[in-house]
């Protein structure tokens, strides 16, 4: 039966900090992680919505720019913004796995 010096539940903003420290240290680290690495802030919370907001945000002062004098058609390609928001998550996710391994 294998030992481990800590078990870390969750792969989140808390956890993979933890568990890279213990393991520089020389600890037998376990981290157990239900769904994708990076909790729910990377993969559905915090990054995915402030992403969205980002493209909402500048669509919406576009459109506010008509009070300035400034005539433009502003249109929304929304598969364009979730595949950005998609991207980025990803790219977030991808970034916690390479965190743990370094």
């Amino acid at each position: 039966m294998e030992t481990a010096d800590v078990i870390i539940i969750g792969s989140g903003q808390g956890g993979v900090p933890l568990a890279k420290d213990f393991a520089k240290q020389g600890g037998h680290v376990v981290l157990f992680e239900r769904d994708a690495l990076g909790g729910s802030c990377i993969n559905y919370g915090c990054t995915p919505s402030k992403a969205f907001l980002a493209a909402a945000h500048a669509a919406g002062r576009a459109r506010q720019a008509r009070d300035l004098g400034i005539q433009a058609d502003i249109q929304v390609d929304f598969p364009a913004v979730m595949e950005r928001v998609r991207s980025i998550r990803d790219s977030f996710n991808q970034g916690t796995l390479t965190n743990l391994f370094c």
